[in-house]
């Protein structure tokens, strides 16, 4: 079975689902992702804006207890990540590649800045997927990645999945 490690941007993902209207279960959404291969790890990266509330320390912690490794990062005014804060999410790829030798990497996100990142993966043997949604997605990153994982589609089939055990629970 392929090893998969996932890579979620937390700040353009969030900005995503808010504006065509998404909302999605992070763990729902990591099991998704990882179904049918070895998840090794799952890392998180969110602005530290994101946790001036009681509701972003809320949800930080149910993160956590979900097994995410969380990284935070600076956030402009603007609500962007800083170009530091992006050399940092790579260079914990490249990290991570190193010392886990995943089979597949999974970047959550739409942002083009990655598609470096992305070739340089694929130059090392590895498969890289990215999910985001079709408006979101940039043409650079989606063509730098071996694949493409539409999020609208996936937020559809979760629900879809949630129904039918909801269902079934009150059949019993």
């Amino acid at each position: 079975m392929e090893k998969v490690v996932l890579f979620i941007d937390y700040q353009n993902l969030s900005a995503v689902l808010n504006r065509e209207g998404f909302q999605i279960d992070f763990v729902s959404l990591r099991d998704y992702l990882a179904e049918g291969r070895i998840l090794t790890e799952v890392l998180c990266y969110i602005g530290l804006n994101s946790f001036e509330t009681r509701e972003g320390q809320e949800f930080y912690q149910s993160l956590k207890m979900s097994g995410f490794l969380v990284r935070f990062q600076e956030v402009q005014v603007d609500n962007s990540i800083q170009g530091g804060n992006t050399i940092q999410f790579a260079l914990d790829v490249a990290d991570y590649l190193y010392a886990a030798r995943p089979d597949i990497v999974v970047i959550v996100t739409g942002d083009e800045n990655y598609s470096a990142l992305a070739n340089w993966l694929r130059l090392q043997g590895v498969r890289v997927e990215v999910a985001s949604t079709p408006n979101n997605i940039s043409p650079e990153l989606r063509g730098a990645a071996n694949g493409f994982i539409d999020l609208t589609k996936v937020i559809e089939e979760i629900q879809i999945r949630k129904e039918v055990i909801s269902d079934g629970s009150r059949d019993r």
